[in-house]
């Protein structure tokens, strides 16, 4: 039946244009519905105490405002946070973060387990850069490295970029054109468009075993938006537009560039599978996913047999694209602050994020009655008014989801699913 999956996988690419030893019963009592607010609190409770009593253990520290690489940031503890916190409780989280970045060897462990439950904003680009290995973990080496890293990325752009205007470069450049005009984040922002076309094209030609492939494009977003805040305010207006508070110097869109570059780089080095021929790490996510769903949920697994919606109709694009088109951009930062601290985040952990994503609207799916109506349900799911809060309850039901899964692993063989 595995064959036959790979046919479908096969036939659905070519017919689309754009990639976008317990039993069951006694395992299933283990998670149902009645405990998930509690398991969410539980878990992020869980990620910040974990931290913090790390913290607890640490010598005496650096407490300069300075951050690295080489430039001051100013902690606005009443500007925006990415956690729903009181405020006393932000701030603390700030001080922790900064204690954490600020030491003269950052202790990556502790940095994870405290940006699992959510990065505060105004350290969010610096984290990251941290939690993607592009800054070093040693305070002292991080302006060296960065300048390092920059140079290279130049000197890797002047070899790669003018590729672009032999035969082979000229159809990988024309394919990310076509794409790039397509995301309304870059509409009237000709200098950022044209970021874009220099990372995917430079990428595409470093990684031939992939090549560009739809969907990559979507993963420069949450980078670009988050790494522009070093620099200054950034928000989307109702069309899906950046907009700036401030102008952008072009040595700081050249220093943004070579950062989203190598941070993005990292990322795809996770799920390379994802973008090879076949996409065989797409395909076997797919299959993990409708295993979870039949394992978790077998109601909705079999309603949506019984209308012949298979999962790949609308789970290749949470796979592809990593929910960036399923979600807002808010909640997708605030998804890749955990996806960054969970080990196999990108990879592994999303799968789960899937199925807990899913069945949150199960009672919508149990009421469309027909194939259409599923699958375009499925398709523009309602979470234009998510907030952090949803993000957190799906990542708590998440992580429960894998700790239960990974100790009987049996549970999520697809092999043996009737469906596959």
């Amino acid at each position: 039946m595995i064959g036959r999956n790979a046919d479908l996988f096969s036939a659905f690419q070519t017919s689309v244009e754009d990639a976008w030893e317990a039993d069951d019963e006694e395992f299933l009592s283990l998670i149902s519905k009645t405990v998930a607010a509690k398991t969410a609190k539980e878990v992020m409770q869980r990620h910040s105490s974990e931290s913090q009593m790390a913290q607890s253990h640490k010598g005496s520290i650096r407490t300069s405002g300075k951050l690295a690489p080489g430039r001051g940031i100013r902690l606005d503890v009443n500007a925006e946070s990415s956690l729903s916190l009181a405020q006393p409780t932000v701030e603390r989280r700030i001080e922790q973060f900064q204690a954490l970045i600020n030491s003269p060897f950052t202790d990556l462990g502790a940095l994870r387990k405290q940006s699992w439950s959510g990065i505060p904003q105004a350290l969010r680009f610096v984290t990251w850069k941290l939690l993607c290995d592009y800054l070093p973990a040693s305070y002292e080496r991080r302006i060296t490295t960065l300048k390092k890293k920059r140079k290279q990325y130049i000197d890797l752009n002047s070899q790669f970029f003018n590729l672009r205007n032999g035969h082979d470069g000229a159809e990988i450049f024309k394919q990310v054109q076509k794409d790039l005009v397509r995301m309304p984040m870059l509409q009237n922002r000709q200098d950022v468009f044209e970021l874009f076309e220099r990372v995917l094209f430079n990428w595409s030609v470093r990684h031939p075993g992939s090549g560009y492939v739809q969907g990559i494009n979507d993963l420069l977003t949450p980078f670009m938006v988050v790494f522009l805040s070093e620099y200054t305010k950034t928000e989307m207006n109702p069309s899906g537009e950046l907009r700036l508070s401030a102008p952008i110097t072009a040595e700081q869109l050249q220093d943004l560039e070579a950062d989203v570059f190598w941070c993005v780089s990292r990322l795809l080095d996770t799920i390379q599978d994802n973008y090879t021929f076949a996409q065989p790490g797409i395909q076997n996510n797919i299959n993990k996913l409708s295993s979870l769903i039949e394992r978790l949920d077998n109601e909705l697994h079999r309603h949506l047999m019984k209308y012949k919606v298979e999962y790949l109709q609308f789970a290749f694009r949470w796979m592809n694209n990593l929910l960036i088109r399923e979600l807002p951009l808010r909640c997708i930062i605030r998804l890749w602050d955990t996806y960054m601290a969970e080990p196999d985040g990108f990879s592994q952990f999303h799968v789960y994020v899937c199925a807990a994503f899913l069945l949150r609207f199960k009672d919508s799916l149990m009421c469309q009655n027909d194939f259409h109506s599923l699958l375009v349900y499925l398709q523009a799911l309602p979470t234009h008014r998510w907030t952090n809060d949803d993000i957190e309850m799906v990542l708590a039901q998440a992580f429960q989801y894998k700790s239960l899964f990974s100790q009987a692993p049996k549970h999520l063989d697809y092999r043996r699913s009737e469906i596959l």
